[in-house]
């Protein structure tokens, strides 16, 4: 009986150091796969920009409020710091109280596909910043960039959409709206 105890016993303490060894064993492979998730660019790296921002001092264009257009429902915001923010809309309903929801706004701040930079140059306009992905696990956002021409101070349109090295034709027109307090730019994505 004795050696049956014994043996009971050594191999229950064999069980508890082979649970033992597992658990540290899952705990190393975990940790070198966090380090090499955290570590390699080619998971969830979004693409850069390539265009810099830069104030925009022009009278090009309108900065006092917000444009929309025919083609999404977003209210977009152009800053005198060259920045760019999306917020969305409401099934086409542009209702100015939303621009001052302090949630919405928070979700936004959280996003980078809300955020772009703009470039004027006489009646031309670039808008670059960051569209949704494809999806995969190895791609991050890709930057899109959108040409277009200024017909007057309160009105452009974006004809070229621009997205992985293919061009699009588009015909989006925005349209100004004034509006104050705008929301504040400060963002944690275009510095």
């Amino acid at each position: 009986m004795a050696s049956e105890a014994a043996e009971l016993y050594g191999n229950t303490y064999i069980l508890e150091i082979m649970r033992s060894k597992s658990k540290v064993l899952i705990l190393v492979l975990l940790s070198i796969s966090t380090i090499i998730i955290d570590s390699c660019e080619c998971f969830f790296s979004d693409e850069k920009l390539t265009i810099q921002r830069k104030d925009y001092s022009g009278d090009e264009l309108k900065t006092g409020g917000y444009y929309t257009n025919n083609y999404y429902d977003y209210g977009t915001f152009l800053y005198r710091n060259g920045i760019v923010m999306k917020i969305p809309g409401k099934e086409n309903n542009y209702a100015e109280d939303r621009f001052l929801d302090e949630d919405l706004i928070k979700h936004v701040k959280r996003y980078k596909d809300y955020w772009a930079v703009f470039e004027i140059n006489n009646d031309n306009i670039i808008i670059q910043g960051w569209g949704p992905g494809d999806g995969s696990l190895t791609n991050g956002l890709p930057v899109i960039t959108q040409y277009g021409k200024i017909l007057n101070d309160t009105t452009f349109v974006l004809t070229k959409h621009e997205k992985g090295g293919k061009t699009t034709d588009i015909n989006h027109v925005y349209s100004f709206h004034e509006f104050s307090p705008k929301p504040d730019s400060t963002n944690h994505f275009i510095k």
